[in-house]
């Protein structure tokens, strides 16, 4: 009774409502979801986020589901992470913090939903770079499974968009259960660091 009104009549009616309210929602897409979403202050983390869907894409039959957080709201994104397998976030570093935008997905995220999910961050940063290890650690906090951010400084190179494609590709493994391909960009992520 501390929970709500006493029902007294009609009970078949609304135990069949709970149970209907709480069935699976059936998905008849088979394929392992991947959500990433970013936002980019200059275009240069979405140009890390195309060549992480490329690599992802390549990598094999995903439902990858991609989000420019400056034309989406973060509750679309948060929306579509239920029952994802996989979530890539990625935003600048503006005055040493990830993007409002981002936050907002992040503080979004629950960590009984959201929980053992496989979590990545990339961006690209000016000078400082603060906004992948702070996502990371709300990613930690959400108890998900977080591999090695990858970022970058300033506009990306040539060679730096190919290392984002093999990113995508490491992360996809990572969801089909292969981690093997993740010790390179814990390499690269220290060598990009730079505190």
């Amino acid at each position: 009774p501390g929970h709500g009104p006493v029902l007294r009549t009609d009970l078949q009616r609304y135990m069949k409502m709970y149970l209907d309210w709480s069935e699976p929602v059936h998905n008849p897409d088979t394929r392992p979801v991947i959500v990433m979403a970013w936002a980019s202050a200059y275009g240069y983390t979405e140009t890390l986020a195309r060549s992480i869907a490329e690599g992802i894409n390549s990598a094999g039959d995903f439902n990858l589901k991609s989000f420019d957080l400056v034309q989406t709201s973060p509750e679309e994104v948060v929306k579509a992470c239920d029952g994802a397998k996989g979530l890539l976030l990625g935003s600048p570093t503006i005055n040493r913090d990830a993007v409002p935008p981002v936050w907002q997905v992040l503080t979004s995220l629950s960590p009984i939903t959201h929980e053992r999910m496989i979590a990545g961050a990339f961006g690209a940063y000016g000078w400082s770079g603060e906004a992948v290890p702070i996502i990371e650690a709300r990613f930690q906090q959400l108890r998900m499974k977080v591999l090695p951010g990858l970022r970058e400084n300033f506009k990306p190179c040539v060679k730096r968009l190919a290392e984002a494609v093999e990113y995508g590709k490491a992360f996809a493994a990572a969801i089909n259960g292969d981690e093997t391909l993740i010790e390179p960009f814990l390499k690269w992520q220290i060598r990009t660091n730079p505190n």
